[in-house]
């Protein structure tokens, strides 16, 4: 998993960029964000941006959080509307835990979206064959070619063996 994912209308693998990308902007409903908007310097070094706590630098838990054709949707509990950005581009770092993103009605600024809760990405496998592999259980799903392992203590091997009695 690449951890810094880069959109723009018009790039190599943009559809399979911005699903990501939506997967994990939804994922920050009702999970506490840090907002912050900066201007872009004039010679477009986005690293040398100061990301250090400022005045008008926001921390919400947005009530909604969606991406609905390319443009990004967001609720905080005090509006009574939910408030839109349509980018030029966005630049996700999972790492980082957050959203670059650059507005396509002004080329001066661009917001920063941190993440103060980490966001799972889910893989979803659909009817996997299942494997025991010593202490790990192994799903293959045939459709996608994935196959996801997981390492268990002998103790939570025991709880699945006994959840699967009952």
């Amino acid at each position: 998993m690449e951890p810094i994912v880069f959109w723009q209308q018009g790039i190599a693998d943009g559809e399979a960029k911005l699903a990501l990308i939506k997967e994990w902007w939804q994922g920050l409903t009702g999970k506490d964000v840090l907002w912050q908007q900066r201007p872009i310097p004039e010679d477009n070094d986005l690293n040398k941006v100061n990301w250090e706590l400022q005045k008008f630098d926001e921390e919400f838990v947005p009530l909604k959080t969606e991406l609905r054709g390319i443009t990004l949707y967001w609720q905080r509990p005090t509006d009574t509307a939910e408030r839109n950005l349509t980018p030029a581009a966005l630049r996700l770092d999972r790492q980082a835990l957050t959203l670059d993103i650059m507005p396509d009605s002004t080329r001066n600024y661009f917001v920063r979206v941190t993440s103060k809760e980490p966001t799972y990405q889910l893989i979803r496998l659909v009817y996997p064959r299942i494997e025991f592999n010593g202490n790990s259980l192994v799903f293959k799903d045939e459709a996608t070619m994935t196959a996801v392992e997981v390492e268990l203590t002998p103790e939570q091997l025991e709880q699945i063996v006994t959840d699967l009695q009952k």
